[in-house]
């Protein structure tokens, strides 16, 4: 291929002109290399072209990189909520903010406390045992004894009802859900049951 290089502009020649005549204009030969791979945040990768005498030469000089503050200011916040809100039965606060939450991929490691959206309702769900999802790909966040939702004390952010399957995921009294028909219900008693299979502990 080749190409002109005037300043740090690169030039290429009309589709079916002749190469001789595109020599002695002055264009090369023209090398390209791919940028590098996998820098780190600090590092970016910047493209520099050189006229070697007999060819032009991409090549990529690595340079400090300005990190993105938005980037750290919002691991903090989500960090300090996730702080807050482990050290609370009521877990309102996470669902207000769980737009800061990330979705849960299952090719990781994920460890007991880790919040993660489900990528299919969007909703949080709190991780309680230690596993490697590339390894146990069985062990998913629809496995109910290792993930177990949030429930809120505030009816404007209840989430849809889960049946527990547990004293780990139990609603308790103060808590709210929406229920099947999209009515939202307060457990008035801790349960383990459905409204349809115990009227007592909702109203």
């Amino acid at each position: 291929m080749l190409a002109k290089l005037i300043g740090q502009s690169l030039y290429f020649p009309p589709e079916g002109a002749d190469e001789g005549e595109l020599i002695a204009d002055g264009y090369k030969e023209y090398e390209q290399n791919d940028p590098p791979e996998h820098l780190p945040k600090t590092q970016q990768a910047v493209c520099k072209l050189e006229d070697t005498g007999n060819k032009i030469v991409m090549s990529w000089d690595i340079i400090p990189a300005q990190t993105n503050p938005a980037e750290a200011m919002q691991e903090i916040q989500i960090q300090n909520i996730l702080s807050q809100v482990a050290q609370s039965e009521d877990k309102t606060l996470g669902i207000k903010c769980m737009a800061l939450l990330q979705m849960y991929v299952q090719e990781e490691q994920h460890e007991a406390g880790e919040v993660a959206l489900h990528p299919d309702t969007g909703y949080p769900k709190e991780c309680m045992t230690n596993y490697d999802g590339a390894i146990q790909t069985d062990w998913t966040i629809d496995t109910a004894s290792l993930w177990k939702p949030w429930h809120s004390t505030d009816p404007d952010y209840a989430l849809p009802f889960e049946h527990p399957t547990g004293a780990h995921d139990i609603y308790k009294a103060g808590e709210y859900m929406i229920w099947t028909d999209g009515d939202i219900k307060k457990c008035i008693q801790d349960t383990s049951y459905s409204p349809d299979e115990y009227a007592q502990a909702w109203e």
